[in-house]
């Protein structure tokens, strides 16, 4: 009995920090059309908008969902690899949607390279929900003006007997996740900007 009691004290003790963060990057493409990015993102939508990637590829019996892997990092002796789930939409001419449903680190072996990720029950107590817009219009002469926004909410839950104060880790978790996303931003555009102009480069007649 008293155990149980225990238990449920420390449950309603525990403590939810909720950060939003969103940020916006613009990009003009000095010569492009609408339909020509809209045919050029309809073939490189989610290699363009997700960067710093080892790998992709399609989640098992989850059709329109995709894997991503980004490049390992070490903590001290520990070597982690970050792994996203995906899910990548063009609604609508001039439009992509890049959702990230989920994010999991995994443990690496050094010497086989190994991933194993944890079983959800087992995984720590963090979410990461975050939505990236890609929009491309005409700019009034030959050009486009890209708009990037990324919206973030994160959710961490902390044991009741934490040292730290809720308003710091709310802070420290949104500085963190803002840097994560201003960085990844800045550079799908340079992508995005590279990688259409060699595209429309290849596909314009001779």
């Amino acid at each position: 009995g008293r155990q149980g009691r225990g238990r449920a004290s420390v449950a309603r003790s525990a403590r939810k920090i909720v950060t939003d963060v969103q940020n916006e990057v613009p990009l003009r493409l000095a010569s492009g059309s609408v339909e020509s990015m809209d045919a050029f993102m309809a073939d490189n939508a989610a290699s363009v908008a997700l960067q710093n990637l080892e790998r992709m590829e399609d989640k098992p019996g989850a059709p329109g969902l995709k894997y991503c892997y980004l490049e390992p990092t070490d903590i001290g002796p520990f070597r982690t690899q970050m792994r996203m789930t995906i899910k990548v939409d063009l609604p609508e001419s001039g439009r992509c949607e890049v959702n990230i449903l989920n994010m999991e680190n995994g443990n690496v072996d050094k010497k086989t390279g190994d991933v194993s990720f944890p079983e959800p029950k087992d995984a720590p107590p963090f979410s990461f929900d975050t939505q990236n817009t890609i929009t491309w219009r005409g700019d009034g002469a030959q050009g486009l003006r890209v708009t990037n926004v990324c919206t973030a909410t994160s959710e961490t839950i902390l044991p009741f007997w934490f040292p730290v104060p809720d308003g710091l880790v709310q802070s420290l978790v949104g500085a963190f996740v803002r840097r994560i996303i201003v960085a990844g931003q800045e550079k799908v555009m340079e992508e995005m900007d590279s990688r259409y102009a060699t595209w429309s480069r290849a596909s314009s007649p001779a």
